[in-house]
Order: structure tokens, then C-alpha cells, then sequence
């Protein structure tokens, strides 16, 4: 991703560098870890390289420090570097995700040369995104699904996810534009995934999308509705449970999900929008009365179960319900109930990628 280039301007005018001037990088030490450029603009090297907008720890107020001029400035800066201070750093940047860009604003005196910024400055980390189109429906092209951050602290400026506002903020059809003013380029690499689809056509799937973690359940669709099962079979029944805040806000692909029922690549969909009602519903309530059904996917041995999406409860009470379904349905033990589970996770049988 790339940092907003006006906001990075605006901090590279607050201390004091040329944006324009070029800089060769190469290790203080032999062993230091390699940078991506060895050399750039110093525009581009606040812009493409180094995580301006991300939070800081602990250390870099500690090291911070020694540039300080101003007595308040340096001991403030002290006593967020201090382990003693945790609380108060907790406070001032961690709970507010106050980003470097900020701190170095506030904290004026703070001027360290030009080299040290990075040692105190992460660099800018890939992001990573699950993808969300079939190659057998779109061989030439890759679909991702990205959320784009926004959101409120108390703090006065809106925080913002650097990579999704990154794409969201690219011109639309820049690629496919040739008025376009200047070609549009996003460095993207493919690596292998967590979850696996079955390669049988005929295999059970139950998959359970969180939100973005839906995304590689439209490819898995997508690659079920160009296999063809077997002469004489049908191809595996296919559930899809959904969850999200808002039908008409967050609804992702609602108008492909009902064109795939219809086409039988998707057999059933179940949808919780949690916000929508006074009652907040969530997917493992709509699994919670499918018991029977659940269970007979449990049960089989050509079913697959997958759950994507936030690591936050969810995850886990979708766990649970499975447990409590092999329990009641099932008349298993709890202790076979917790085995039973194991022993589809070792058989990558069901599969969680979560973040």
C-alpha cells in the first residue's frame, strides 16, 4: 500500500525535509535487515516504505526522546518509553490508535536526522487479501473484497486503514482507461491460502462467511458452478451462512448469491444482519436451529466445513454451536464431540482462516 500523499506531504513539510531530495540507503551493519530500495526520494520513502500512520509502541518514544529539546517534551516522551508508563501510553496512543504522524506533530522539539527515521519508523507491511473469484470463471482476472477502514476515536481527525484507503482512493477502470493521465499500478503477489476447496464436485460444503470473510466462499461457488459432477450424480449440496451488520449497506454479492440459488451452484443461504433489528442476530443463532442439518454434515465423510472471517467471539460461538450439535444431535460425549472436531481439522475437513 501507499500512505495518502497529501497527509504524508503535509508531515514531511512539519519536519522540516525535502521531499524532492534523494537519498541512498544502504545497512549501518553488516547484519541489518535489507531494505526494499536503495534509494528513493524522500517523498517515496515516507510514502511507499515506511508505516507513518500506524501506531507506535513503546520503543519509539523511548528512542524518541533523546532528540527532544524541550525539557517537557523529552520527559513526556520519557515516561511513554518507560514500562512504568503503560497505562498512560495506553491511553494517549494506543486506545486512540494516535498514529507516528501524530506524535511527531505534537511533540515539535523531536527532530531526529533524516537516517534515524528509519530505525524509528516500521516499514509499510504487505497486506494480505483473500481471493474472491474463481480461475475456471475468471482465468484472467483476480477479485478481492476489502472493507475500507474508517472509524472514530476521540481523538479529532478520523482514523483510516492505509492499504483499503489506498485502493479505494485508485480512479475506477483506471487499468482499462486509455484517457487515463497516467498509468495506474498496484503491486500484488499470489501465495497459497488457508482453506482448501474439495476437489470432488459431489463433497458437502458448509462454509460461514463474516462479513469480507465471505470472499473466498463467492470463489468456491463460483468453481462449483463450473465443475460437473460425475455421470449419474449430483453435485454436493452446497449451505452458505452469512453474516453482516446491514442488508441494504453490507449485503456483499446479494444479487450473485440469488442467481446461483437459482442455477442450483448454491443449495441454501442463510443471512444474519445483526443491526437490522432490535435483537442483535448473528450467524450462530441461524445454525442453532438448522441442528438436524448440521449434524448431518457433522456426520458424513465427503463434507467440508469453513469459517472466514474477523477473529473476534464469533468464531468461536460458531465452534461452540457445532460442538453443542454433535452433542444433542449426535449423542456424543463432549469428549468425543471436542475429538470428533479434531479429527476434521486434521483431516482438513473443516477449515477457519481468520484475522
Amino acid at each position: 500500500p501507499r500512505n495518502p500523499q497529501q497527509r504524508t506531504m503535509s508531515v514531511l513539510a512539519q519536519l522540516g525535509l525535502r521531499p524532492a531530495a534523494w537519498i541512498l540507503i544502504k545497512p549501518a551493519v553488516a547484519h541489518a535487515p535489507s531494505f526494499p530500495v536503495a534509494s528513493c526520494t524522500i517523498q517515496e520513502l515516507f510514502t511507499q516504505h515506511l508505516d507513518l500512520f500506524g501506531v507506535p509502541r513503546r520503543s519509539f518514544f523511548r528512542m524518541l526522546a533523546h532528540f527532544a529539546t524541550l525539557p517537557a517534551q523529552r520527559e513526556r516522551l520519557q515516561e511513554f518509553g518507560d514500562v512504568k508508563g503503560a497505562e498512560d501510553l495506553l491511553d494517549y496512543c494506543t486506545r486512540p490508535r494516535r498514529t507516528f504522524a501524530e506524535v511527531l506533530a505534537e511533540f515539535s522539539s523531536a527532530r531526529p536526522p533524516l537516517e534515524y527515521y528509519l530505525d524509528l519508523i516500521p516499514k509499510l507491511r504487505q497486506r494480505y487479501f483473500s481471493i474472491a473469484s474463481s480461475p475456471l470463471l475468471h482465468p484472467d482476472q483476480i477479485h478481492v473484497c476489502v472493507a475500507v477502514v474508517r472509524y472514530q476515536t476521540h481523538l479529532k481527525e478520523p482514523r483510516f486503514g492505509v492499504c483499503s484507503t489506498f485502493l479505494a482512493d485508485l480512479p475506477a477502470n483506471a487499468a482499462h482507461d486509455a484517457s487515463a493521465s497516467s498509468e495506474v499500478r498496484v503491486p500484488v503477489w499470489i501465495r497459497r491460502g488457508c482453506l482448501t476447496m474439495p476437489s470432488d464436485p459431489e463433497a458437502q460444503m458448509l462454509m460461514v462467511g463474516l462479513g469480507t470473510g465471505v470472499a473466498p466462499f463467492r470463489s468456491f461457488v463460483q468453481t462449483r458452478q463450473c465443475m460437473q459432477p460425475s455421470a449419474g450424480c449430483s453435485p454436493g449440496h452446497t449451505v452458505l451462512y452469512f453474516g453482516c451488520r446491514h442488508k441494504q449497506e453490507d449485503f456483499l454479492y446479494s444479487n450473485e448469491w440469488e442467481v446461483h440459488l437459482h442455477d442450483k451452484d448454491l443449495q441454501e443461504l442463510h443471512v444474519a444482519f445483526s443491526r437490522d433489528q432490535e435483537r442483535k442476530v448473528y450467524v450462530q443463532h441461524l445454525m442453532e436451529v438448522q441442528r438436524a442439518k448440521l449434524w448431518d454434515t457433522l456426520s458424513k465423510p465427503n463434507s467440508y466445513i469453513f469459517i472466514a472471517g474477523p477473529s473476534n467471539q464469533a468464531p468461536k460461538a460458531i465452534r461452540r454451536v457445532l460442538k453443542e450439535v454433535a452433542i444433542t444431535e449426535g449423542q456424543l460425549t463432549a469428549e468425543h464431540a471436542d475429538i470428533l472436531l479434531k479429527r476434521l481439522e486434521a483431516e482438513h475437513r473443516f477449515q477457519c482462516e481468520t484475522w
